[in-house]
């Protein structure tokens, strides 16, 4: 990301917040002014909720203006999960203000109290919901822009509100001319419910950031694949990664050619570098280099010998060789029961000598291992390596089957 971007998300983040803050004060003192003249239970209630987001406000400004401070020696990796926080403690909030609305919504429809309304309590409601529109629209505009999490439960917070001033003004009008006092207690109930499993996302959401979860499953598969389309790339592993709001973590291992100069290593990790970041524009990537290991079956050795002695008789040579590593293998675990450092010693160089020729890589490189170890005499090691040997080899004998068969 660079660094016009990182500015213009931090305006975007800060403006969104502060927009917020200054209309909850309105909404408190004009829902304040609206419930002393009209004494209904419906605008208490608004003013209720305005006053539970004032202070959810505050959490939002704290957390964002947190978020977006670099990383330091304290914080390594930033500070995005400051939203996170901020997020838990709002999720609270729209729960405690869920259930005093369903609360005051039970009370109405036992107690059935009169609501005495005024033109001026309803175009003060008028107001309210229309500036409660215009701050979710713009909210709307900054979480796109931003992905902030902390802003997201601040707007799901004033999308509530939307439906609550919205039922509030339609009910006190329902009330004024009809004077049906149940419909407010419908109303509170549905809001209530909403914000219920609006909070449970958030909550969600949050505990997936504090958690360090998982980029999404589809992300994940996208990143492999392009790692597995890079032509110097042999392969790669231990990839993980972690979703951290407005960020995303990414590290993995990549296997190269072990010939590669370290300029040729480190342009392969740039590239890579790139086109993660073309994905995914807030990332921090970590990639680990490392020598590719030698293959079970060389296949291109055996294509080169096919081609210098004929496809029959190089399948010939092959079954041959398989043969003559059982009689190893059965001469090696004697040997290493007497202890006869000489004839293992013996076997290990044969196959070293032999296995390239026939593009058995994978057993060369693990009998070398075998054998530095008998050389140091360490037969626990020994016994260990030959173990591994002969797993390569059922491998190997595995991919010459499938080769000569297809």
């Amino acid at each position: 990301m660079t660094k016009n971007n990182k500015s213009n998300d931090k305006y975007l983040l800060h403006s969104g917040a502060w927009a917020a803050f200054i209309l909850v004060l309105t909404m408190v003192m004009i829902k304040l002014i609206a419930y002393n003249t009209s004494n209904s239970v419906s605008i208490l209630s608004s003013f209720i909720d305005s006053g539970a987001d004032f202070f959810t406000n505050i959490i939002t400004l704290i957390s964002v203006y947190s978020a977006v401070k670099p990383a330091d020696k304290n914080h390594r990796y930033g500070h995005a999960k400051a939203e996170s926080i901020g997020a838990l403690f709002q999720a609270n909030f729209i729960i405690l203000t869920a259930v005093f609305l369903i609360f005051q919504a039970i009370k109405q429809i036992i107690k059935q109290e009169h609501i005495n309304i005024d033109n001026g309590s309803i175009l003060i409601m008028g107001i309210s919901l229309i500036l409660t529109i215009i701050l979710v629209l713009y909210q709307n505009y900054v979480i796109k822009k931003t992905k902030s999490i902390a802003l997201k439960a601040n707007s799901l917070n004033y999308k509530g509100d939307i439906l609550t001033t919205s039922s509030t003004l339609i009910c006190i009008l329902i009330v004024r001319y009809t004077n049906v006092l149940y419909l407010d207690a419908i109303f509170g109930l549905l809001i209530g419910l909403f914000l219920c499993k609006g909070a449970r996302s958030i909550l969600k959401d949050s505990l997936k950031v504090l958690m360090d979860e998982e980029i999404p499953a589809k992300d994940v598969k996208q990143i492999k694949k392009l790692i597995k389309q890079h032509k110097k790339v042999h392969g790669y592993h231990k990839f993980r990664s972690r979703d951290a709001g407005n960020k995303k973590f990414i590290e993995f291992h990549i296997e190269l050619d072990k010939n590669l100069s370290l300029k040729t290593a480190q342009q392969i990790c740039i590239e890579l570098e790139e086109d993660i970041k073309k994905m995914f524009k807030n990332s921090e990537i970590i990639i680990h280099q490392e020598v590719a290991k030698e293959p079970v079956f060389d296949e291109e050795l055996l294509k080169n010998l096919s081609e210098q002695l004929g496809n029959a008789e190089a399948e010939n040579l092959l079954i041959l060789f398989i043969e003559e590593l059982e009689k190893r293998f059965e001469n090696l675990n004697e040997a290493f029961i007497k202890n006869d450092k000489e004839t293992m010693d013996l076997e290990f160089h044969t196959i070293k000598g032999s296995g390239p020729n026939f593009g058995a890589l994978d057993l060369v490189q693990k009998t070398k291992k075998a054998n530095d170890a008998l050389k140091a005499n360490d037969f626990k090691a020994v016994k260990k390596h030959i173990k591994e040997m002969e797993k390569s080899y059922i491998k190997f004998k595995k991919k010459v089957h499938e080769h000569t068969q297809s």
